[in-house]
């Protein structure tokens, strides 16, 4: 038979080993650590109930005011600075008392001693005092506030003359810009119907050439007669060759066109956008060419942006 390790502290249990285990963890007499966060206290396991219930910093309790679930730790806290149903008294010193601090932002906003800025602030008064002194200060500063706010109607004006001056410029380089991209597309117009026709010539001359072959034995292309023989094969072999050649450079050409299609398109959208004008609060974009954009961008040649 053996008895407990804490028989000193009052323990009478007796046993054997192989039970000793077992009451080792379940001694009431035991010392043991508050399981709670936050608390560090240490007693005896049959005193740890009443200590959680009633002393225990890392107990969970209810704060008196707002019923928030919080542990006693910080129950103060709470109090002092985040309970919404705490009482308070204005901090201006306004007379007003028994305020809830959730009521407190809302009395502020009419507190006759709340300081407060001028209603012509942003025109450059510098007032800040109290609620109260705010209509003796408009009274007494009249001519003071009607010239700030003609210094600020001249600034605003000088600003919007300014930046009407860099809009007219930029539309004056973006109208240069798509009358130069409208160049190039004639420019590659004109190349793209030279090789067209140049296309259409080649065409002719192979079906001279295969009518030639085919009756005489001889085979003429832009106007040489050649004997057929391999030189004059090799020719007429030659001719797929060429066509492919003119056929890839007409589509590098239709290419370039859709390149300035797509750039012109995005210049015009930008001068349009540069055009942008105020009326009455309401801002008009004027969109030219509303027809062709849309039958351009049907078609895949411009970007959808419309």
């Amino acid at each position: 038979m053996v008895m407990c390790r804490e028989a000193d502290g009052g323990c009478e249990w007796k046993g054997t080993i192989k039970q000793y285990d077992d009451h080792y963890h379940k001694c009431s007499v035991m010392t043991v650590p508050c399981p709670a966060l936050g608390c560090m206290t240490s007693m005896p396991r049959n005193q740890l109930f009443p200590h959680r219930e009633s002393v225990c910093v890392g107990r969970v309790i209810s704060c008196p005011f707002c019923d928030e679930k919080l542990r006693a730790a910080d129950q103060d806290q709470h109090l002092k600075e985040t309970c919404p149903k705490v009482q308070l008294i204005c901090p201006n010193q306004c007379g007003a008392v028994d305020l809830l601090r959730d009521q407190l932002a809302s009395h502020r906003k009419t507190c006759p001693r709340e300081k407060v800025h001028c209603y012509y602030a942003n025109a450059g008064c510098g007032f800040h005092d109290i609620r109260t002194a705010l209509p003796l200060h408009h009274e007494q500063n009249l001519a003071y506030h009607l010239q700030l706010i003609s210094r600020m109607g001249e600034q605003n004006k000088e600003q919007m003359l300014k930046a009407n001056v860099r809009l007219q410029e930029k539309n004056r380089e973006l109208t240069g810009m798509v009358a130069m991209l409208r160049e190039q597309q004639i420019n590659v117009d004109r190349k793209l119907e030279a090789m067209q026709s140049m296309m259409d010539r080649f065409s002719q001359q192979m079906v001279t050439v295969v009518a030639h072959t085919g009756s005489t034995g001889c085979m003429a292309f832009s106007g040489i007669t050649s004997p057929t023989s391999p030189p004059a094969m090799q020719g007429a072999a030659s001719l797929p060759a060429i066509t492919a050649r003119l056929k890839m450079e007409i589509d590098a050409l239709d290419g370039a066109m859709a390149v300035q299609d797509v750039q012109l398109s995005d210049l015009s959208i930008r001068q349009d956008l540069s055009e942008v004008k105020g009326n009455n609060g309401v801002l008009i974009w004027r969109i030219r060419d509303l027809t062709r954009r849309i039958t351009d961008a049907e078609s895949g040649r411009t970007p959808p942006l419309y």
